[in-house]
This record gives C-alpha cells, sequence and structure tokens, in this order.
C-alpha cells in the first residue's frame, strides 16, 4: 500500500483544483480527498475548514516545490485588450432579446393566471 502525505490545505474548492492541476500537469499523482463533497458544499455544511491535497509519499519534496512557486502575472498583459467596434452593439441586441423573452413569458403566465381566475 502506498503511503500518502498532506502538501496542502486550502480554504476553497478553487484553490485546491488549481493546486491539483498544476501538480499533475507536471506528472505527480494527486487526490484531492474532499473533491466531491466540496464541489457539492457538503463539506463546508458539516464544518470542515480546508481542502486538504495529496500526493504519494515519495513525490513530496517535489511537490511542495511546486506548489510553492508563485505565479507572476504582470499587470500590463491586461492593458492591450481591445473590444471589436461590434461589441457593445451585439451585447445591446442580445440584452434586449434576453429581456423581451422574459417579459414575453412574463405576460404569458399573467395571461393565464387572469383567464384561470375569470373562471
Amino acid at each position: 500500500m502506498m503511503s500518502v502525505v498532506c502538501v496542502g490545505k486550502y480554504h476553497s474548492v478553487e484553490e485546491a483544483l488549481v493546486a491539483k492541476s498544476k501538480l499533475e500537469f507536471y506528472g505527480i499523482p494527486v487526490w484531492f480527498v474532499e473533491e466531491y463533497a466540496a464541489r457539492c458544499k457538503w463539506i463546508y455544511l458539516q464544518g470542515a475548514s480546508h481542502c486538504h491535497i495529496e500526493v504519494p509519499k515519495s513525490c513530496m519534496d517535489d511537490a511542495i516545490f511546486l506548489l510553492e512557486q508563485t505565479d507572476n502575472v504582470e499587470d500590463e498583459d491586461y492593458d492591450e485588450v481591445q473590444l471589436s467596434s461590434r461589441f457593445w452593439p451585439i451585447a445591446l441586441l442580445v440584452c434586449l432579446s434576453v429581456h423581451s423573452i422574459g417579459l414575453i413569458f412574463l405576460l404569458d403566465h399573467l395571461y393565464h393566471w387572469w383567464r384561470k381566475s375569470r373562471c
């Protein structure tokens, strides 16, 4: 039987999934102990405070080294985002069409409620 050790405790499911993905990318077998329970929020309702990431004992040093590395993202990478000139008209059209569908549904519901209440 393989012995495993906990190499990370995270407060959120998202942080634990990122750590798990990073270790899997580098070929380290990983177990996110509370993965399925945490995804359906059961773990938080039961009062557990951390999500645990476990790896085989033989991979512990490599896993800890990789998890301690932080990805440095430069702020200037986001300065060059350009929107298409058609973005806002398309966004407005989508919002209006979604709104009108909701309005049609509401009016249809009210009409049927009104007809039913008259009988």
